[in-house]
């Protein structure tokens, strides 16, 4: 057990954004997932959801999936699921500070196009007041400070990232 632990240490799974649990490969490209996240993606869609790559087969250290080609219907178009994904990161980033802290950490420290298009998303729907009064409207007690706090998180995400005002790049020639 604690092999299959060390094996995923530090690793990020792409779909829930969490550390990698039971980590699984597909045979059409290199990433890495929590087997339950890429088997649950795969009811939906057969590509990976990083690079958009075919797959057929879920492997992890004990076992093989075969993957049956997925058929989409309408409500799985990939702009559908990429939009639930987003709201369903929106709501975990809402109420969770934990969560909040773990995307700041990955945004700043381990920068890459899946975090930065994910972040570029929820600011979007965090200063969106429309879908915000919505929200509001749904959850009644503390919602407005628990979505004043995930704006501020946000924002201080990109204050002080680097390249901001607060925190430039410099270059020496």
């Amino acid at each position: 057990m604690p092999k299959r632990k060390a094996e995923s240490q530090g690793k990020t799974c792409n779909i829930c954004l969490d550390t990698v649990k039971n980590e699984a490969t597909l045979d059409g490209c290199t990433h890495t997932f929590c087997r339950k996240c890429i088997v649950k993606w795969s009811k939906t869609s057969n590509t990976c959801p990083c690079c958009r790559k075919e797959f057929t087969e879920v492997k992890t250290a004990k076992s093989k999936r075969k993957i049956k080609r997925a058929r989409q219907r309408e409500e799985d178009d990939p702009q559908f699921i990429v939009g639930e994904f987003l709201m369903e990161t929106l709501s975990r980033f809402i109420a969770s500070d934990s969560f909040k802290v773990m995307v700041a950490e990955r945004f700043l420290l381990q920068p890459d196009p899946t975090i930065h298009f994910i972040c570029r998303q929820l600011r979007r729907y965090l200063n969106n007041s429309d879908l915000m009064d919505h929200i509001i409207s749904i959850n009644e007690e503390g919602a407005v400070e628990q979505l004043q706090r995930a704006r501020d998180a946000i924002e201080a995400m990109y204050r002080t990232a680097p390249g901001s005002e607060e925190n430039p790049i410099s270059i020496t020639i």
